[in-house]
């Protein structure tokens, strides 16, 4: 197995670091565009993302994913959302750094699906997001995570600066032992599997959105565009084989386009 392989092979439950390579397990919650205004009764959203998530040593993952919120009270929604990460190296984009290409009976996917509510504490302006989701891949096994966020916000016109804080705490579930030899290292020297993980996402960005059409209007859709920036922290909770607790830290960016109706 080559150290490209292996990389992203290691990388795929969460961002590594460049020096001493592991497994992380990641959030369900990878989409970070949420606005603390909720759906209305009745009414409902479908929403498109797409990021780039980065370690500050090597590692980064881009995502896309589908959510669908629901209005099921004067302040409260419901919804799901679905995603599909790719984790890769960034001092692996080229031969000079790497000695081959990834194998391709390497899995470095991770498909994630997440439940929410979100309820507003001051409507249009705070609201408290709690999620429970779970995800897998094929090579290093599965996960559930619970988070918790707030999110901020204050509309001015068509425009909506918003930021907010999240928690998450993610539990590896059916895990596979990972051969995380690297660089000199013999092959099968050392191995590693998904350890329990705590995190943290900080994120701010701006929505702008068509003017809400008025109750009984022929079209009752409004459309949105939403731009954000993170940061996000990793920390094992369990220490690996070799008796250290890793953690990682990273920033990234995400858009996505939404309709409400």
């Amino acid at each position: 197995m080559t150290n490209r392989q292996n990389r992203l092979l290691i990388c795929v439950l969460g961002l590594c670091g460049a020096c001493t390579p592991n497994i992380y397990s990641p959030p369900a919650r990878f989409a970070l565009l949420d606005i603390p205004e909720t759906v209305r009764r009745g009414d409902h959203a479908i929403s498109a993302v797409g990021g780039l998530e980065r370690s500050l040593d090597s590692a980064n993952a881009s995502f896309g994913g589908v959510t669908y919120r629901t209005g099921i009270g004067e302040t409260l929604e419901a919804g799901v959302d679905a995603t599909v990460a790719w984790v890769g190296d960034s001092n692996c984009d080229s031969d000079s750094d790497c000695s081959s290409t990834a194998d391709p009976a390497i899995d470095n996917v991770v498909y994630s699906g997440r439940a929410q509510v979100k309820w507003s504490i001051v409507p249009g302006k705070v609201s408290l997001v709690s999620g429970l989701g779970g995800g897998h891949n094929f090579d290093a096994g599965s996960y559930i995570s619970p988070d918790l966020g707030v999110v901020v916000g204050y509309p001015i016109g068509s425009f909506t600066p918003f930021g907010g804080a999240t928690m998450f705490f993610s539990q590896p579930i059916a895990t596979k032992r990972v051969d995380v030899s690297f660089g000199e290292d013999p092959r099968g020297s050392r191995w590693d599997e998904a350890a329990q993980t705590l995190g943290w996402y900080v994120h701010a960005g701006v929505s702008y959105s068509t003017p809400r059409p008025p109750t009984g209007a022929r079209s009752r859709i409004q459309y949105r565009m939403k731009f954000g920036v993170n940061a996000f922290g990793l920390e094992e909770l369990e220490k690996s084989p070799d008796n250290v607790r890793h953690n990682a830290l990273g920033l990234g960016f995400q858009i996505g386009p939404e309709l409400v109706f």
